[in-house]
């Protein structure tokens, strides 16, 4: 009789049912593993910025009408709470639940209905990223189904985590092999040069540990070859992109085109820190820049060109290189230590403020050679600084140079070797007409204002007038790279 009334009551409890999509691209998971054993949500390997979709379907396979909610999962540092990881975008029905809520919404079924889960993962928060890339977070979670008046279903959601370029230290992106952060991180740790190459598998997200500093490669490159192909690709589409401005508007660079009454401008006369002020890039929030900035960085992260012919995005040329202008900021600003450190800079400030305190006021070449000798001690940086300077010195020649724009196209761009000539060089000695310098040391003290905080790293703990004095004193220092002779 017990065991009867046991039955019956187990019978008139409710009751769901997790199935798990199975689905699969070929095009983009076909090197995933998923063995059949595994019972989860299975993203396959994610990287930075990409966006990979899964679906959940809870069915009441009970007798009686079944109400469910996701609630708050148990976690352990550094996991976020909520119902899901943050790294999840969930929804019930169509309707979005935040990852970082106690419990969704609940939801009734009667029995044989069904109702779908979406769960959605694009990782572009720049925190999550270096932690995944460090091994401090895992995409390794699960989700806690709760059934009123019936059982908790856990259901594991779990991914393999490409690294990336972005987070590097500039010594650390000078000693990647061929191919990338990607090469690297297919090698297992203290297997010999290279390494053997591993699998990834579905019953762990984390397939590498990051190498030990003495087993690391030694230097490769004077400079990262990721932050050379930024500024080359940059520099290159910004002389097409004038050059066409001027075939397709004539006289715009005085503003004079009209079309139907209205005068066409230019971006870089709108926008002195063309083509980096975030201003000019006006479909940012769209998931197609997102997906852009994705598939740039990914060429990164493989040692892969950056050039039309291999790295194909669906925008127009213009739009095309404001994703690679941000790229190249994101890349700069996540540098923990950056391209002028903190020790530099405290090297650089003590030498200025001497001369000032000496009341003797040094000449713009006197100022730019003592920066030199204290970003020379380090080789990489040095090198790394002037490719920025020369590609900013460069396109603000495109835009407010004296002669045409269409003119400057015709000549032939600089040689990586040439880019890296000396400083007097790149600064753009020589006479200038007096309009033509009012516009460029505009630009260059936008372009000083956004690329300061992306280049030199500050101390911390200095008390708030010394930072006020060193904030305003590195927007004068990378005016000084900017400026040509001449210029007040």
């Amino acid at each position: 009789m017990a065991k009867a009334l046991d039955q019956a009551e187990n019978e008139n409890r409710p009751s769901v049912t997790v199935v798990v999509d199975r689905h699969r691209d070929i095009v983009t998971e076909q090197s995933d593993a998923d063995p059949a054993n595994f019972s989860g949500v299975w993203f396959g390997s994610m990287r930075w910025a990409k966006t990979r979709h899964r679906y959940l379907t809870i069915a009441n396979t009970g007798r009686v009408p079944a109400s469910f909610s996701f609630v708050e999962r148990p976690v352990v540092a550094p996991q976020s709470p909520g119902i899901a990881p943050k790294w999840i975008n969930m929804k019930v029905n169509d309707e979005p639940a935040a990852s970082s809520s106690h419990v969704t919404a609940a939801v009734t079924l009667e029995p044989g209905e069904t109702a779908s889960v979406e769960l959605e993962v694009r990782i572009f928060d720049l925190h999550t990223m270096h932690d995944l890339n460090a091994g401090v977070q895992h995409l390794d979670d699960i989700l806690l189904l709760r059934v009123e008046g019936g059982r908790d279903h856990f259901v594991p959601v779990r991914g393999h985590w490409l690294d990336n370029t972005l987070g590097r230290s500039l010594d650390k992106l000078t000693r990647l092999p061929e191919g990338g952060i990607r090469k690297l991180q297919r090698q297992k740790p203290g297997s010999g040069k290279y390494g053997n190459l591993l699998v990834p598998s579905a019953s762990s997200s984390q397939v590498t540990t990051p190498m030990p500093e003495d087993q690391q490669s030694p230097v490769r490159f004077s400079a990262p070859p990721a932050l050379l192909a930024l500024t080359t690709e940059i520099e290159r589409l910004s002389t097409r992109v004038v050059a066409e401005w001027d075939m397709i508007h004539l006289q715009t660079a005085e503003g004079s085109d009209t079309l139907e009454g209205e005068i066409v401008r230019p971006p870089w006369k709108s926008h002195p820190a063309w083509p980096f002020d975030e201003e000019c890039w006006t479909e940012r929030s769209t998931s197609q820049w997102e997906d852009a900035l994705g598939e740039a960085c990914n060429a990164l992260d493989q040692g892969e060109s950056l050039g039309e012919e291999s790295l194909q995005l669906d925008l127009p040329r213009m739009q095309r290189l404001y994703v690679l202008a941000n790229l190249l900021l994101l890349f700069l600003t996540s540098m923990p230590d950056g391209i002028i450190t903190a020790d530099m800079w405290l090297q650089v400030d003590q030498c200025l403020a001497e001369s000032e305190k000496n009341k003797r006021k040094l000449s713009v070449d006197e100022q730019r050679i003592a920066v030199q000798e204290v970003v020379s001690q380090a080789p990489s940086h040095n090198v790394s600084f002037i490719l920025i300077t020369s590609m900013i010195e460069r396109i603000l020649q495109e835009t407010t140079g004296p002669c045409t724009n269409a003119e400057q196209h015709n000549e032939s761009l600089l040689s990586p070797s040439k880019r890296l000539g000396t400083l007097r060089r790149m600064a753009g000695l020589g006479r200038v007409p007096a309009a033509s310098m009012t516009a460029t040391g505009d630009a260059g003290r936008a372009m000083a204002r956004i690329f300061a905080n992306a280049i030199v790293r500050l101390p911390e703990g200095a008390g708030e007038k010394t930072m006020a004095g060193w904030k305003r004193r590195k927007l004068e220092v990378m005016e000084l790279f900017l400026r040509r002779d001449g210029e007040g």
